[in-house]
């Protein structure tokens, strides 16, 4: 095939499809092919079965001891939610009630966790009345980054890069979360440019966006103001790219964890989307690393006048030893970065926005909230974010929840009520708190974890259990406002706050780093739209439905929001930032 003397990748990707093309039409060898590797995928996946256990404990969701695993883990891919949500229900529930006079109820769930079908292997899925105990135990013991790279499939992502050494979390911790509120100012100016060049300004008539392509393009260049600085942040080939990368692994690893782990390789080269993750990779890395080389050369003059750049990419390179500070490396942990926050953010943001429109009440007192703090501030300071509460509050609330929804399980008359979980949970995930075992290891009630095991525990769940959350089904935008107003409670639940019953964020020292900037992100996102603009949804249109992979919930990417601009909306704010220029 004379793909090679392609130049343009384009072009390389439209010739190779219609290669395929041409040989699935004309070449007998490629049925051939087709039908060893389908007669391999059907042999491995009778014998892939669920195996012995290495934690006795009920798994949820399999019809047969004799189903393969990977119709089990497809099973898990549409309906990771009701498997998790029973499996909640039947031991987590019964284990946090201690209602031992139930086991006898459900006999095969009396050990507190259960399992569900993981990446490579089983996942097991812990009461959180272990989280005390499990989230102190020292990293020779529990892996919080394998599970990570068993879900990505690093083999194709680059993710590898982090298990070099943890240089990106240094860099957050001791560099990025102290310095935010620096960035305040230059963010909230980009935020203007970004949002004066891709939304509507008229007063007299609304404007349909797809609100997650257009949120996911500003969270990307805002987040570039920290990891890349200017003008880079406003590189259309580098947002492109980066946020078209991280689709793509997305993408291939929610599909590939259906299939066995041996067949995974061939199988993927089937999949459009994996043919693009190396090619936005490259692309990605490319402008990082031109822009080292650029940052090197300028510092090696000794010139006096060179002032260093102040953001996350400098920080690492600064921070690095040798074999880090490779110019290659570099760029691939900085695109890794990309790869964990932009979307997650995005699909926080657009959660809330989605939220908002369909309870409008919350709006006009989010906005008397921020006017006040601005008021009070006299602009942005660097604690002005931390000051609105309400605003906190609702988009702890939009984490926690989705539309009503209602399940029942089988428990007893007297504990209905309890036991009502909603099966449309949300927020990162529908787990947390991923680990996996490097050494065997015993919990306080004997249950013994052996080598190679994953952990996780059921943090959607637990956000609709009744013992956990008063009215977990009603949507109360300011109940962690509310509860705060109390002195005893001023310094929890935070958007940002972990514990024992709310760890979407993970829990103890390995919880997200950088749940920190995604807040402020998504918060000044908010401020922006609730300052500049009314947003409904469409006529006769209600919140779009979430789209559902294993045991992640993302918002519709296709959904909807009408917005115009506010009239004689609150400018003294708004003008600092719509005035920015990008020279």
């Amino acid at each position: 095939m004379e793909f090679m003397n392609v130049t343009d990748p384009i072009a390389t990707f439209n010739q190779q499809q219609a290669r395929i093309v041409e040989l699935s039409h004309n070449e007998p060898v490629w049925v051939w092919i087709v039908s060893a590797l389908g007669f391999i995928f059907v042999f491995y996946s009778l014998l892939n079965t669920w195996g012995s256990d290495q934690v006795k404990a009920p798994r949820v969701g399999v019809l047969s001891k004799y189903e393969p695993l990977w119709v089990t883990r497809f099973r898990f891919f549409q309906g990771a939610t009701s498997m998790i949500n029973d499996g909640y229900a039947k031991v987590g529930i019964l284990t946090y009630l201690d209602l031992r006079n139930m086991y006898s109820l459900n006999s095969k769930f009396n050990d507190s966790i259960f399992k569900v079908p993981g990446s490579k292997a089983d996942i097991l899925v812990l009461s959180n009345k272990y989280i005390d105990e499990v989230r102190v135990l020292p990293d020779t013991i529990l892996d919080s980054l394998q599970p990570l790279i068993n879900n990505i499939h690093c083999g194709f992502s680059g993710c590898e890069i982090l298990t070099e050494s943890d240089l990106h979390k240094r860099i957050i911790q001791t560099k990025l979360t102290p310095n935010l509120g620096v960035f305040i100012p230059s963010v909230w100016a980009e935020l203007g440019l970004a949002i004066k060049k891709d939304f509507p300004t008229s007063e007299d008539k609304w404007t349909s966006v797809n609100a997650y392509h257009e949120i996911l393009h500003l969270v990307a260049r805002i987040s570039a103001v920290v990891f890349v600085g200017a003008p880079t942040c406003r590189d259309e080939k580098w947002l492109s790219a980066s946020t078209s990368y991280s689709e793509s692994v997305f993408m291939t690893s929610a599909l590939m964890r259906v299939f066995p782990p041996k067949l995974r390789l061939g199988l993927s080269t089937f999949l459009p989307s994996a043919w693009m993750v190396p090619f936005y990779r490259r692309r990605s890395t490319k402008i990082i690393e031109n822009l080292i080389k650029e940052r090197v050369a300028a510092q090696s003059t000794g010139e006096a006048s060179y002032e260093k750049p102040d953001d996350f990419l400098q920080w690492m390179m600064d921070a690095a030893d040798e074999n880090d500070a490779q110019p290659h490396k570099l760029a691939q942990r900085q695109l890794i970065m990309s790869l964990a926050s932009i979307h997650t953010t995005t699909m926080s943001t657009v959660h809330t926005i989605y939220d908002l429109c369909e309870r409008p009440e919350y709006v006009q007192p989010l906005r008397e909230e921020i006017e006040c703090v601005l008021g009070e501030d006299n602009g942005w300071q660097k604690t002005s974010l931390e000051k609105m509460r309400k605003l906190d509050s609702f988009m702890k609330e939009s984490q926690r929840f989705n539309p009503p929804s209602q399940r029942k399980f089988p428990v007893s008359n007297s504990q209905k009520e309890r036991c009502k979980i909603s099966s449309n949970t949300k927020g990162n995930g529908l787990v947390s708190f991923n680990r996996i075992l490097k050494e065997p290891h015993t919990l306080s009630d004997g249950v013994h974890l052996t080598k190679g095991t994953h952990i996780t525990m059921a943090s959607g769940p637990t956000q609709f259990d009744a013992a956990v959350v008063s009215h977990p089904r009603q949507f109360d935008g300011f109940r962690a406002y509310n509860r705060r107003l109390d002195p005893a409670e001023n310094s929890k639940h935070r958007f940002t706050n972990t514990d024992n019953d709310c760890f979407h964020f993970g829990h103890g020292s390995h919880a997200c780093p950088g749940r920190f900037f995604a807040s402020n992100q998504i918060k000044m996102i908010l401020v922006h739209f609730l300052l500049a603009y009314d947003f409904q949804f469409p006529s006769k249109k209600g919140r779009p439905s979430n789209y559902r992979a294993h045991e992640y919930i993302f918002p519709d990417p296709s959904g909807k929001v009408d917005i115009r601009e506010r009239e004689g909306g609150s400018r003294k704010w708004l003008d600092g930032a719509l005035g920015a220029s990008e020279s």
